[in-house]
């Protein structure tokens, strides 16, 4: 901990605020690719680490071919900008499961499930597993949660957990999301510069 707090002191003092991780995304990103409706959209985003969309998450054979072992769906449900998956989906294939039940609007606090999910992540990766992060495009909630473990469990800053996972697929978190990564920067540099 305390070589990584040297690290972080060597950067500025500065806050990151919500336009530092605007500017991190408004430069050169991958193209957006043209999918058709039965296209699967995932990109490895970190070792080990996808991030996709809804139809990666549902097809059971891409996932074993691609040797997935948990899924992250962070938009559980049924309706509008959800993806109706949960436990009982991946059980027959022996794909650990966790739901998350968040709508890809700015008001949603996604914060609060930053720690819970970065563990299951963390877990994953500790047993040599797999992991895809998933919402609807791929491209703002599940995005979002990599950003995020990224940043607590590998003590990436946002700008360049954001850089990270920008460089291997097209994402844009919103708006709301942007800003709880900021935050969650600045509080993670608090702690390990007192």
């Amino acid at each position: 901990m305390e070589f990584i707090a040297k690290i972080f002191k060597k950067e500025s003092k500065r806050e990151i605020d919500f336009e530092d991780l605007q500017n991190v995304l408004t430069r050169t990103q991958p193209p957006i690719k043209k999918l058709k409706i039965s296209t699967c959209d995932y990109s490895e985003v970190y070792p080990r680490i996808y991030v996709g969309d809804w139809n990666t998450a549902q097809n059971l054979n891409l996932l074993l071919s691609l040797g997935i072992t948990h899924v992250v769906n962070a938009a559980e449900g049924n309706g509008f900008d959800l993806v109706k998956t949960n436990e009982e989906f991946y059980r027959p294939v022996n794909i650990a499961y966790m739901g998350l039940s968040l709508s890809d609007d700015p008001d949603v606090a996604i914060n609060e499930y930053f720690d819970s999910v970065s563990n299951f992540i963390d877990d994953a990766l500790l047993q040599k597993g797999k992991i895809l992060i998933h919402c609807i495009m791929g491209i703002s909630r599940s995005a979002t949660i990599a950003i995020a473990y990224l940043m607590i469990k590998k003590r990436l800053r946002a700008k360049d957990a954001v850089e990270k996972v920008k460089k291997a697929r097209y994402i844009q978190p919103n708006d709301g999301f942007l800003k709880q990564l900021a935050q969650l920067d600045n509080d993670l540099f608090h702690i390990l510069n007192h």
